[in-house]
């Protein structure tokens, strides 16, 4: 009695809440914490964050901001170098390994950072001498004022035309006296402690939703999994009614079962393989950005292209035995509107590998879920009970067909029959007859 009462003092709200309280302990992304030894990784990748667009009316508190704390426990005169390095600089240090010169990583940064000393008519000012001063704020930040209260350093990013990913890099290198590029021969050790934000920080308010999340696709990861696991058991459902109609499956039947099984079992196993194709590019190959650039991903779409072939010769199939018109001229439309639902994936998989990857997530996300809210709302339509399409679907409908057929047909012999008897008799023998 007490457990069902508890159970039943349970409503799906306080779960709803129980559920958001725990996901938000797994926030990602939006502050850092770690160290970084230069004997074990010279060059090393810490985060990965998409700001957004500047807003030309607020550029001060719309830019992005990289800001805390980077210093090293022992004292030592060796440095290395913090960067923020945008998306189209990335691969350089991505395929680095610790027998490369720092001069051939860092050529192609030396035009565009600025450093007081060695490149003053730089651009961006998005490097940083590490480790800081302990307690104390870093060497280039020569204005106090416009460091964030309890940080050592703050840099601001400023996108101008097309958000893009930024990397934050630390590299065991340094300048010489003649601003060549140099690896640092000493070890360094440092603790940093940064957070990545979209708009200025001190007026948090302004963008409550986007602040302290990436432009894309960082937040709850557990949300985003059972979310994205959710997605793809309904589109399977969805495609499982789909081949079951076009097989000629109807409700309440009874009849079939064999074939219905038939369907089924073939359905779990592209089922089953699209599962293990979805586990492997979530965690494996890098989420739905590189869905259609990968093994995986195209294999998902040889799957989807299955599927819209066995629907098609199912639903071809099924016209060509309907004996009644306007049923079959109804399932011609009905394959034809769902055959595109199947086939749109590889069009969209061919479009967006020409997009970039900030703006990849967000185009597949709302193509997919327009497509499904599309095809989802159709069949609702459908199946609606005031349709009269929705008699197609009954099992009912063809012994119904029969009768009515069979009905016209004994009333069109019995009118036959009356015209034959009727022009068989003479008309003057007819009562009232005019003589």
């Amino acid at each position: 009695m007490y457990y069902y009462s508890i159970m039943h003092a349970i409503n799906p709200v306080s779960l709803f809440i129980c559920f958001l309280c725990t996901t938000l302990q797994g926030i990602q992304a939006v502050r850092i914490i770690g160290s970084w030894n230069s004997r074990s990784s010279r060059f090393s990748i810490v985060a990965k964050f998409g700001f957004q667009q500047v807003d030309p009316l607020d550029v001060e508190h719309s830019r992005g901001f990289v800001y805390g704390n980077i210093s090293s426990q022992t004292v030592s005169e060796a440095r290395g170098v913090l960067f923020i390095v945008p998306r189209t600089l990335i691969d350089a240090f991505a395929k680095a390994d610790n027998k490369q010169s720092c001069e051939a990583l860092l050529q192609n940064m030396d035009s565009l950072i600025f450093e007081s000393r060695c490149f003053p008519k730089g651009k961006w000012d998005v490097m940083r001498w590490v480790p800081c001063p302990t307690g104390k704020l870093c060497i280039e930040e020569d204005k106090p004022e416009k460091v964030i209260n309890g940080s050592q350093m703050t840099l601001r990013i400023m996108e101008l035309s097309i958000p893009q990913y930024w990397y934050v890099v630390l590299a065991a290198c340094y300048l010489d006296s003649r601003c060549l590029w140099k690896s640092s021969v000493k070890e360094i050790n440092v603790n940093y402690d940064l957070w990545l934000t979209n708009g200025n920080p001190q007026v948090h308010y302004l963008n409550p939703f986007g602040h302290q999340f990436s432009f894309e696709q960082q937040g709850i990861f557990s949300a985003h999994f059972f979310g994205e696991m959710a997605c793809l058991m309904s589109v399977s459902l969805m495609c499982l009614l789909l081949l079951l109609l076009s097989s000629g499956w109807s409700f309440y039947s009874t009849s079939g079962v064999s074939i219905c099984s038939k369907i089924v079992l073939f359905w779990g196993l592209l089922t089953f393989a699209h599962f293990l194709l979805f586990f492997v590019i979530f965690f494996f190959v890098g989420g739905t950005l590189h869905l259609f650039k990968s093994w995986p991903g195209c294999l998902v779409i040889l799957i989807r292209v299955l599927q819209a072939v066995w629907f098609m010769v199912h639903i071809r199939h099924l016209i060509n035995e309907e004996n009644y018109e306007q049923k079959a001229v109804f399932l011609a439309h009905f394959g034809a509107g769902f055959l595109v639902w199947f086939v749109y994936y590889v069009g969209l998989g061919i479009i967006i590998s020409f997009v970039s990857d900030l703006w990849r997530f967000k185009i597949v996300l709302v193509l997919t879920a327009g497509a499904n809210f599309v095809a989802v709302a159709c069949l609702v339509y459908l199946f609606w009970p005031t349709n009269p399409n929705r008699n197609y679907f009954q099992a009912d409908f063809s012994s119904h067909m029969r009768f009515s057929l069979t009905l016209e047909n004994e009333d069109g012999d019995f009118e036959n029959l009356l015209l034959s008897n009727i022009s068989g008799v003479d008309m003057d023998d007819l009562p009232g007859a005019v003589s």
